[in-house]
């Protein structure tokens, strides 16, 4: 167990009417008269944060870049347009006419001066400033995200934090960030909040807000570390929250990696909320995550299974949060050889991520949860987790689960379960095309139908008068294409007996030389035959002399010699020209 020794202890006070003096250093504080009575409300003062031992970090700001860029950081918002807001308030201003006013200040307004870690103080920040502002903001957003809660630098408006009536459903909650001042001065604390005043209705402008103070925190740990995890914990008591404790001690002080947020949650790098579940604790049915969801609420944005499982694709990864602890989101994917579903976090992470796949029949491919250690204060390994496989060459479709778990049985200090397992993570997908065989069985061609032109024969005539057929073998069933001389005369397919035939109408050649070639294509196997003809213009050759059938007939064989002998001569003088 670590020591960890605090200046001031936590103290409660609930008051009717006029606010109690609160410790030690409130006793000369003069209570002020409001005009009506002001409701009852129960104030947090939480002390300044004491650096522990054990793996810190000492420099006062984060060497990571900031989320977004300097001149966006009076713009950042985690959830536009939800109906809870936490403003949180890094410019200073004029506090007046509420409790903090009446019980800090004897009734007179308060000028909030600006946050500022360098002089002079003003909201002319330098970039420092702005990146710790941002960090600050990105660790409230991430402890808020599971709900539907926007953490925002830009002031929305009293709109968007006053409620004035039950029906009115839009509020939230303001954070005043600053280095000192007279709450500070009276509470002598890091921090201070009103018990469940975000879903006040009446008093809600008069009871609202809280206060974290920067002038001694950053000391041994980044300036965002201290003040991001105090702001967490303020907000938390507006919604309603109280201490997570032991029988000993008001704040649970944890034990490497992890500590409640609503216990003292500076030096740890998994900080979550908390049902009690840790041994000794004195608010076991304090559940964080149910109260701030019944003042907020909660929306899933992905399925749970693989019939309704989002698409990823390798080129988009995929924002998403988890947001119980049975909350899973499921996404579905397609694959080949060499992949890698990765899901990761950023810095802050609540979330201890597992990844599960499965095949398209639903089977556990693989189950990914790697074990959770200590870096330093604001760091933890294995919240992440990554699946890399060398997957089968014919791509096939896979289901990736992501949901949160725990580091073991909560009941031993350290380890926690899977109840504030929550928060934002992003899933990505690198995977291959469908892969070739780097030595694949070449398709060997059916010698016993090969391509050859039966007609006409290499060197030979070819009368082109629209009855001649070009004809040849081939594999059956494939396709044949005749070309001459680069042009098509026809295409066909092979017959089941190896024989293929082209009538190519008349005129389709040109007279003279001309060579034919037969292009077959049989299951991406591509083979070729050609042959050398003479084709012969049918309009050029003299027609042959009508000869009577009687004549022939009479004539016999002689006569059908003669009449073949003529024919021959005609051709050839034809050829001749």
């Amino acid at each position: 167990m670590r020591n960890i020794s605090f200046g001031l202890a936590a103290l409660a006070v609930t008051a009717l009417g006029v606010a109690a003096p609160v410790g030690a250093a409130a006793s000369a504080v003069t209570a002020a008269t409001t005009p009506a009575p002001p409701p009852a409300h129960e104030v947090v003062i939480d002390p300044k944060p004491v650096a522990a031992e054990g793996p810190l970090i000492s420099q006062r700001s984060l060497p990571t870049p900031p989320p977004a860029p300097l001149s966006e950081t009076f713009e950042l918002q985690s959830l536009p347009g939800a109906k809870r807001t936490v403003y949180l308030n890094f410019v200073g201003g004029t506090v007046a006419g509420n409790v903090w006013s009446d019980d800090y200040n004897d009734g007179k307004p308060i000028t909030v001066e600006p946050f500022s870690m360098n002089a002079p103080v003003s909201t002319a920040f330098d970039d420092q400033e702005l990146a710790e502002v941002q960090r600050m903001w990105q660790l409230v957003a991430e402890d808020f995200a599971p709900f539907e809660v926007n953490v925002t630098t830009k002031n929305l408006g009293k709109g968007a934090i006053d409620r004035t009536a039950p029906e009115d459903d839009l509020y939230g909650t303001e954070v005043w960030i600053t280095t000192d001042g007279p709450v500070s001065t009276n509470c002598d604390c890091g921090g201070i909040g009103q018990i469940g005043s975000l879903p006040h209705v009446y008093g809600h402008d008069y009871l609202g807000g809280a206060w974290v103070f920067t002038k001694d925190e950053g000391t041994r740990r980044p300036l965002s570390k201290d003040v991001g995890e105090s702001i967490s914990h303020e907000v938390g008591h507006t919604f309603g929250l109280r201490h997570h404790g032991t029988s000993t001690r008001s704040y649970y002080l944890g034990e490497w990696p992890w500590e409640p947020i609503m216990g003292a949650n500076y030096s740890m790098p998994v900080t979550q909320w908390s049902h009690g579940e840790y041994p000794d604790a004195n608010n076991p049915g304090q559940d964080d995550v149910a109260i701030i969801a019944a003042a907020s609420g909660q929306e899933d944005e992905f399925g749970d299974t693989s019939a309704t499982a989002w698409a990823l694709d390798a080129s988009a990864p995929v924002a998403g949060i988890i947001q119980t602890r049975t909350d899973v989101d499921a996404f579905r994917f397609t694959a080949a050889g060499n992949t890698t579903v990765a899901v990761t976090e950023g810095p802050y992470a609540n979330l201890d991520a597992q990844l599960t796949i499965l095949d398209e029949n639903g089977t556990t491919v693989a189950t990914v949860d790697p074990p959770v250690d200590t870096i330093n204060a604001v760091e933890a390994s294995g919240l992440d987790a990554s699946w890399t496989a060398v997957l089968p060459s014919t791509p096939a479709t896979y289901t990736a689960l992501v949901t949160g778990v725990g580091s073991g049985d909560p009941r031993i200090e350290g380890k926690y379960s899977d109840y504030g397992s929550l928060g934002r993570y992003t899933i990505s997908l690198s995977t291959e095309s469908a892969t070739t065989d780097p030595d694949p069985d070449p398709v060997v061609p059916d010698e016993t139908h090969p391509l050859a032109f039966t007609h006409p024969a290499d060197g030979k005539p070819f009368l082109d008068d629209g009855s001649a057929r070009i004809t040849g073998t081939g594999t059956p069933g494939a396709t044949i294409t005749v070309t001459a001389t680069g042009a098509t005369v026809g295409t066909t397919t092979v017959g089941a007996d190896g024989m293929w035939s082209v009538q190519p109408a008349a005129g389709t050649l040109s007279a003279g030389s001309v060579t034919l070639t037969a292009t077959e294509v049989d299951n991406g196997v591509t083979r070729t035959a050609s042959v050398d003809v003479d084709v012969l213009d049918a309009s050029r050759v003299p027609e042959l002399p009508l000869v009577d059938a009687r004549v022939l007939a009479a004539l016999g064989v002689v006569g059908l010699a003669f009449a073949a002998f003529l024919l021959a001569r005609r051709r050839r003088a034809h050829a001749l020209g």
